[in-house]
């Protein structure tokens, strides 16, 4: 197959020779089909690492759990969690129309569905408001917490997420924070009772639909990209730095990772280790699944290289006939490192290549960071026919620079040690350090006497869908006292060990 840029090249020939009328019809043939591609690209072409998406069609979803894993995600997503993706309304959001994101919903004791009964609920509302509820169980308020934030904007890819910060040895969440392109709403919990699905009745989490009161499923009806649910409370720092990028499918606390990248058939496919995967919504006289479709989202590329080596790799991007069906071009070059297409170096910016593998050689300077951008087009003339944001290529040269947290650990969040942090590490040891010890181990030991204390008065005389409520809060005893309580006890073992051999700071 001709590449396009063989195609330019041809077209400039022809001008040349053209002498005849055939000639001049041939080269108008040419360059109606070359503007009808130019068109064609204003949607079609998406450089970096999001390849595609779902477009909701409005009477379909996709439900998050499948086979024998069916409410793997549901049973095991904790109290505390963050919910984060791309989102696009092709058109106006203020349509009249309720339009659900993600959800999870249960029903009342005489199976009627509501609000009230909702666990929560991500949406768009139908004056094209973006919002968060929850559900609290009671009849006259219906809402624990509400939160109503901005207009959300048409025709654009959206960065929304939502935290749920959930105290130790409670049901309801203390806060609730919500997230449009970073942006942030806060809300406190008014009233009523979380309601958490039993886990017996297998209630799974949805993308792009809710079942409300009205007996009306509210379809989402745009597109969906980059879906992530995260263990525990993402900061806003922490959702900026992964917003366009590709966290590491082990990275700690990241419990679901949509791609969307599947492109065919009805599973959406979890690529972290745990394997949440899910389900588009079975075909029905009613209801139709999501299509595949290119994204439109700007997720970037990170490359790891060593110090002065030369790296090959190709440039990814997505476009409907293929990867290879355009022209890469390179933006901006890099600012210490050099780059090389087909052996030739690239030494101008808006550099068409021949293909999408590129060859970096890195500068002699460890632990730094270097970068360049590219886009992609179907005419390389013809501003139009190009993507409208490039995507930037950030190169890492050798080991990043080591920022501890309290743990020691690179890069970490203060969560990998233990649930409290202690000086076992890095202090010279002496009586504060013996002091902060025993006041943690105090601290650690309430937590469990307050736990303990409520579940026995919150059972005695529940129902059974309350006692089932409160099935999560003993799941989450028995995390904190295995993932947390033993690992605790083993750093104390190795601390107090240190501590003998070391002898205590005399008295002024």
């Amino acid at each position: 197959q001709m590449c396009i840029r063989d195609r330019y090249q041809r077209r400039v020939r022809v001008l040349a020779q053209t002498r005849t009328w055939g000639g001049v019809m041939k080269l108008l043939f040419l360059t109606c089909l070359l503007l009808s591609l130019a068109v064609f690209a204003q949607d079609g072409i998406n450089t970096g690492e999001a390849f595609q998406a779902l477009l909701f069609p409005g009477n379909g979803g996709v439900e998050l759990g499948t086979g024998d894993n069916r409410t793997s995600l549901s049973s095991n997503l904790p109290l505390s969690f963050t919910f984060e993706g791309w989102f696009q309304l092709p058109s106006t959001a203020a349509d009249g129309l309720y339009k659900s994101i993600v959800s999870r919903y249960d029903s009342g004791a005489d199976g009627s569905y509501g609000n009230r009964y909702a666990d929560f609920v991500l949406q768009v509302q139908a004056s094209g408001s973006l919002s968060f509820f929850m559900g609290n169980g009671k009849n006259d308020s219906g809402y624990g917490l509400l939160i109503t934030a901005t207009q959300f904007r048409s025709s654009v890819w959206s960065h929304v997420a939502f935290t749920l910060n959930t105290p130790l040895g409670a049901v309801n969440p203390s806060v609730v924070q919500l997230y449009y392109d970073l942006v942030q709403w806060n809300a406190t919990w008014s009233d009523g009772v979380r309601q958490i699905p039993s886990p017996s009745r297998g209630r799974n989490i949805f993308l792009g639909d809710y079942f409300n009161q009205d007996g009306n499923h509210l379809w989402w009806k745009g597109y969906m990209d980059e879906v992530r649910f995260w263990n525990g409370v993402r900061t806003q720092a922490q959702l900026a730095q992964f917003r366009q990028r590709v966290p590491a499918y082990n990275t700690p606390g990241l419990l679901a990772y949509y791609r969307f990248n599947d492109g065919t058939g009805l599973t959406l496919s979890d690529s972290t280790p745990n394997k949440y995967d899910g389900r588009l919504s079975r075909v029905t006289a009613f209801t139709s699944p999501p299509l595949w479709k290119v994204s439109g989202v700007k997720i970037n590329v990170d490359v790891r290289v060593e110090p002065d080596t030369a790296t090959t790799f190709f440039l990814p991007g997505f476009a409907p006939n293929g990867s290879l069906s355009f022209t890469y071009v390179i933006g901006d070059l890099p600012a210490t490192g050099q780059l090389f297409s087909n052996g030739v170096r690239v030494n101008n910016s808006i550099t068409p290549l021949l293909t999408n593998q590129v060859l970096y050689r890195a500068s002699s300077s460890s632990g730094t960071t270097d970068s360049f951008t590219y886009f992609g087009t179907y005419n390389i003339f013809n501003p139009s026919a190009q993507e409208k944001t490039f995507t930037s290529v950030l190169v890492q040269v050798g080991d990043a620079p080591c920022i501890p947290d309290a743990c020691g650990n690179c890069g970490g969040d203060n969560s990998t040690c233990t649930c409290y942090p202690l000086p076992y590490a890095g202090y010279n040891l002496g009586e504060l350090e013996k002091i902060i010890a025993l006041y943690e181990l105090e601290q650690s030991y309430d937590l469990i006497s307050a736990l303990s204390h409520n579940l026995e008065n919150s059972t005695l005389n529940a129902t059974v869908k309350t006692a089932l409520a409160y099935q999560p809060l003993i799941r989450q005893l028995q995390t904190f006292t295995q993932d947390c309580l033993e690992v605790l006890c083993d750093k104390l073992t190795s601390y107090l060990s240190s501590y003998v051999s070391v002898p205590l700071a005399s008295s002024p």
